[in-house]
């Protein structure tokens, strides 16, 4: 039985190698050859229109490191401070769009630079925010801190906002935005 397995195998090994010279002789028959005069001298060049590139237009991107983009205040927050903003944006804006949620991220921050106190001190301020720590933060509020973090503030400055119209404290009222009306 050995014997009829080593014969097999010799011979499955014989026809593969005539297989694999008889492949490699057919290609070798599709090149140029030896004897086929070689055009070397002829020099072939070839003409691309030029193109015009109008210029790029100057673009520039807020970021961390853009100190003319994002405020001062902005760049120094501690992730606690992102945090108490994000918890405090979705429990007084988590039914508004992320524009809304950065708008009460930014009246907190106007407040911080109004008065000289940090984020925690304008929202654990008496009378202020009675929705503190109902929530955490989510996608909304992520996306809302992405906007507030690059520069973004269409705040106006504003120092308040309410949801049932315009509140006493404010003498400017400035805009509404979704369910809340924005004054200083």
């Amino acid at each position: 039985m050995k014997i009829l397995n080593t014969i097999l195998t010799v011979i499955i090994f014989i026809a593969f190698f005539i297989a694999v010279k008889g492949s490699i002789e057919s290609h070798g028959n599709h090149t140029v050859p030896h004897d086929a005069p070689m055009l070397t001298d002829e020099v072939v060049e070839l003409k691309v229109p030029e193109q015009k590139i109008p210029p790029l237009p100057e673009v520039r991107l807020a970021t961390w490191t853009d100190p003319f983009a994002v405020k001062p205040l902005i760049r120094n927050l501690t992730e606690e401070d992102w945090r108490l903003l994000e918890s405090i944006a979705i429990a007084e804006a988590g039914n508004q769009d992320t524009e809304g949620v950065a708008l009460v991220m930014l009246t907190v921050l106007n407040r911080c630079e109004k008065t000289g106190q940090s984020v925690r001190q304008v929202i654990y301020a008496p009378n202020q925010f009675y929705t503190v720590g109902m929530n955490g933060t989510n996608a909304l509020s992520n996306e809302a801190r992405e906007l507030v973090a690059c520069g973004w503030d269409e705040s106006e400055g504003c120092l308040y906002f309410c949801s049932t119209g315009w509140n006493q404290y404010g003498d400017t009222h400035l805009f509404k935005h979704g369910d809340h009306y924005f004054s200083r």
